[in-house]
């Protein structure tokens, strides 16, 4: 077979150089278009739940919430390793998934989205287990390692103002580019509605803090009804009822008073629907009858047991310089995303939102990015890639030196290049990213790679002196080929047999090493292929007899 293949590739120049063509301009688009990042993603396979229970104790979250969804989740396929972490009003569980021997990066991807598959599957069957109102959810599908850029929002207003720019201006402007997991704000104040309401006032009146948290609830939202035909047209009925202001809190109605005392307005209604017919007998108790349509009765608003004003969440975190406090942003990228193409696409999105012209953000307002990854990348990418070239114009060198015949060492030479692209192409067909450990493995391949043009072509040009033209100078090639071919393929298999090991190891190390272990079993390969497939060619075409 390698016999055949070496007879026809000499035999077919043109079809040679066609194919060595093809992978060098395919090689060289590889190499342009490549996945960059600085090193390997060495996090493991987990998937993050976050829970609330705002108000509540480290404690009562703990006992309560983390520890009951913790027991649960510790029983889905193939988990390792449950961690979790209790704060106050927060619990976050992490889930840690056995991860199956991958050779090959693309099966990660398959195996994290998998694992998030089944936790959520599992949260939908806790929920009975959890107290009212805590709902779990999975937090963002990136990794450890996602954190690519961060920002701050500058401008002449308040920390709440900034804030709120952040959160529903600039948040979701980011969040459109592609590869983006999640953008948290960080610093400032979270606006809120806050009632403060007075003891005495509530003492007074009869009214317990429960019910005016109800009234509020209920209050705060719009309602829809049937619809209503007249003149040949159809109007839909809608209750507006969402909170716009601080007024709308205001006069939002607790309950009344009545001869017999104060009747929350919830109780009221529940009463008035029995009477219509609209509950049955036992849904109403005797308290909660309505009142008399001729008795009177006062209703009890929020402003009459308390004071409505904004103010800002309680907070447990703060992003400064020296300057002071700030504003910001960061953004995560999910996992298996390249993040150069992020980065890129996460700058066009902050240049439109800086321009004025675009109105996106109030005026004075400016975004500020202090962290992208991009320079750490660029930075590694670039003293990788001096390494290579020089490493390339030193091996070319050295051939010169040694062998003292210009025409067999550009032979040689340009086999380095070519088999370097070929890896290239190898790597993004096997879709293996370009970072630091990936590069390395060329890097320190590119010693060996020479050497199977050195021996072949040092062959062909010993056997074209030896047989003096006795012969047609493409037999000669085809038998020096032939003769040394299965030696340098046996040479190159032994090298890469002997990074069988790597490719096994597990975990935390396997993603890092292997990595390596590809790319340098790769670039021999391509190597070895050109030096029986390609030198011949080019010795037959270019090369004479010193």
């Amino acid at each position: 077979m390698l016999e055949s293949m070496i007879r026809f590739t000499v035999r077919n120049p043109a079809v040679t150089l066609v194919l060595t063509l093809a992978v060098a301009v395919f090689g060289w688009q590889a190499w342009t278009e490549k996945s960059v990042d600085a090193i390997p993603d060495v996090s493991e396979n987990q998937v993050v739940v976050v829970a609330r229970w705002p108000g509540r104790s480290p404690q009562d979250v703990e006992d309560q919430v983390t520890y009951p969804l913790a027991t649960e989740l510790a029983s889905v396929r193939n988990v390792k390793e449950v961690r979790s972490l209790s704060g106050f009003g927060f619990s976050q569980i992490y889930v840690v998934f056995d991860e199956p021997l991958r050779l090959l990066p693309s099966g990660a991807i398959d195996d994290f989205y998998e694992a998030r598959t089944r936790v959520l599957e599992k949260l939908a069957a806790v929920a009975d287990i959890l107290p009212e109102g805590v709902t779990p959810e999975l937090g963002p599908d990136a990794t450890a390692l996602g954190q690519i850029f961060m920002y701050t929002v500058d401008g002449p207003y308040d920390l709440a103002t900034l804030r709120s720019v952040q959160d529903f201006v600039v948040r979701w402007e980011l969040q459109r580019v592609s590869g983006v997991a999640e953008v948290a704000g960080v610093g400032g104040m979270l606006r809120q509605y806050q009632v403060d309401l007075d003891p005495d006032a509530l003492r007074h009146w009869g009214v317990t803090p429960g019910q005016v948290a109800a009234a509020i609830r209920r209050a705060n939202a719009d309602v829809g009804a049937k619809t209503i035909e007249a003149g040949g047209a159809e109007y839909l009925l809608r209750g507006l009822g969402f909170i716009k202001g601080i007024a709308d809190i205001e006069e939002v109605t607790v309950g009344h008073m009545t001869s017999s005392g104060f009747a929350p307005a919830a109780a009221a209604g529940m009463a008035g629907m029995a009477e219509m017919g609209g509950g049955s007998g036992a849904m109403a108790p005797a308290a909660m009858s309505a009142p008399d349509a001729n008795e009177p009765h006062r209703p009890v608003l929020i402003r009459d047991i308390g004071r409505v004003a904004l103010g800002p969440e309680f907070r447990r975190s703060a992003l400064a310089d020296g300057s002071g406090e700030l504003v910001g942003g960061i953004v995560a990228m999910r996992f298996g995303a390249n993040p150069r193409e992020v980065i890129d696409g996460l700058r066009e999105s902050v240049l439109r939102l800086n321009d004025p012209a675009n109105g996106l953000l109030p005026e004075g307002v400016r975004i500020h990015p202090f962290y992208d990854r991009s320079q750490l990348i660029e930075e590694t990418i670039t003293t990788l890639e001096e390494a290579l070239s020089h490493e390339l114009i030193i091996t070319i060198l050295i051939v010169l030196l040694f062998l003292a015949h210009i025409r067999s060492s550009l032979i040689i030479a340009a086999t380095l290049p070519l088999a370097v692209a070929g890896a290239f192409l190898s790597m993004r067909v096997l879709g293996l990213d370009s970072n630091i450990m990936s590069l390395t493995g060329i890097a320190i391949a590119i010693g060996t790679m020479v050497d199977m043009a050195i021996v072949m072509t040092e062959n062909i040009v010993r056997r074209v002196e030896d047989e003096g033209g006795s012969r047609p100078v493409a037999a000669i090639i085809e038998d020096a080929a032939v003769e040394v071919a299965p030696a340098l393929l046996t040479a190159v298999s032994t090298t890469i047999i002997s990074f069988l090991p790597i490719y096994f190891l597990t975990d935390m190390e396997g993603k890092l090493f292997r990595p390596l272990a590809w790319t340098k079993s790769l670039a021999l390969a391509m190597a070895a292929l050109s030096g029986i497939l390609v030198v011949p060619v080019l010795c037959r075409l270019f090369l004479v007899a010193r």
